[in-house]
């Protein structure tokens, strides 16, 4: 899949990755739109302002002229400002498409609707929330105080839309993301939900001694070895408030011989832990949501051979096409089902000079926060939020 993978040096430098806060997300997107939006606004509005106190004006309106010039005011600036939701998206479409090389570049047209849709979306909102405000705010404020300056009216109405849209988009996401979750789980699919932080670790430091080393410290059980074949797809399913997907199927080699066999689909966030007290490392653990469905019988490597009709709809509905990637990998766990899972990868594709450590906690995270800061004190690690497919491309 184009355009994910990493170089060891695009990694060094870049070794974590957080989504943005998604209140701010929306603020700065729905913000900007809105600035453009109000510098439009707030000029028509002056405009029909000034409009309204000429003699003209008052002649043609009559007796009516006050209540004319209230409803002229509240009406207009929401009309002529909805031409300025498109421009910020246009611009940030043209510049994806020209720093995108030309091998990889979609055509124009292609960017430019995904910009209409940004606006869109913008304009939708506006109309929901800023129109009523500004209509209830520009109303009602001219008749409480007919002689404050139409244009602050205005100007406050923004600010008030633009926290009141931000707080209803997270929130209306999040509804999504739970609505999702219980129709796959309607469908047979099961749920695990864990933290886990992810560290690469040199060769030079053998990972049965790291294990050994964990086990011993945390008092886990005796470690266990089986061989991993995940196959990832590229997938259009959306990003819920910094929840990235990925789906794939898995087939797991336990060492008695036999398999484990499913179809998943994985959210994760990454974050930094929140600091009590100013610490000598940083730790930047992952929430992952495991949402997995069983299969039976002959691994079906491909969504079309999965036998549940229910199961294979949900899952070609994910695909953004057939393309797919595999990884094959050796994992080493050793773990206590109440406190701590420690596992080490080696993956199958290339030479690599490292390893991938993980350490997961159900709920426990001050155990987690203590495990990572023994493993950074004590190995030379690189920590990162990246994953195994992001990885997959590294020492090829």
């Amino acid at each position: 899949m184009p355009g994910e993978e990493l170089t060891i040096e695009e990694l060094l430098k870049v070794p974590i990755e957080l989504p943005e806060n998604p209140f701010w997300e929306v603020f700065k997107r729905f913000g900007r739109d809105e600035a453009i939006a109000a510098v439009i606004n707030v000029a028509g509005t002056a405009g029909i302002d000034l409009a309204t106190d000429s003699a003209w004006f008052n002649s043609l309106a009559g007796v009516g002229s006050r209540r004319a010039k209230d409803i002229a005011v509240s009406l207009g600036g929401p009309i002529v400002e909805k031409a300025g939701f498109f421009p910020g998206h246009f611009r940030d479409a043209y510049k994806e498409w020209k720093s995108t090389p030309e091998d990889e570049r979609d055509e124009l047209s292609t960017y430019f609707k995904q910009a209409v849709r940004g606006g869109g979306k913008s304009l939708l909102e506006d109309i929901l929330v800023h129109d009523p405000v500004y209509i209830g705010l520009m109303m009602g404020g001219l008749h409480l105080w007919p002689e404050t300056p139409a244009a602050i009216l205005s100007l406050a109405s923004f600010a008030v839309a633009v926290g009141i849209v931000s707080v209803g988009e997270v929130g209306v996401t999040e509804l999504l993301y739970r609505r999702y979750k219980k129709a796959l789980r309607k469908k047979g699919f099961g749920t695990e939900k864990y933290y886990e932080s992810r560290f690469l670790i040199g060769k030079d430091t053998p990972q049965d001694e790291l294990l050994a080393d964990l086990i011993q410290r945390y008092g886990l059980g005796e470690p266990k070895t089986g061989r991993y074949h995940d196959r990832y797809f590229k997938d259009k399913l959306p990003v819920y408030n910094g929840r990235h997907a990925r789906v794939r199927l898995r087939q797991r080699d336990r060492e008695d011989g036999s398999q484990s066999q499913s179809a998943q689909i994985i959210y994760k966030k990454a974050s930094e832990m929140a600091m009590k007290h100013p610490e000598q490392f940083r730790f930047f653990p992952q929430w992952k949501e495991k949402l997995y469905f069983g299969l039976e019988g002959d691994m079906p490597w491909n969504i079309d051979d999965i036998e549940d009709p229910r199961v294979r709809r949900v899952l070609k509905r994910t695909l953004a096409s057939d393309e797919h990637r595999d990884i094959e990998f050796e994992r080493t766990v050793a773990h206590d089902p109440e406190s701590l899972f420690v596992s080490t990868d080696r993956v199958h594709n290339g030479d690599r000079p490292f390893y991938v450590a993980e350490i997961k906690v159900y709920k426990n995270t001050e155990l987690l926060k203590d495990a990572m800061r023994y493993i950074m004190r004590t190995y030379p690690v690189v920590q990162t939020t990246h994953g195994k497919f992001s990885l997959s491309a590294l020492g090829q």
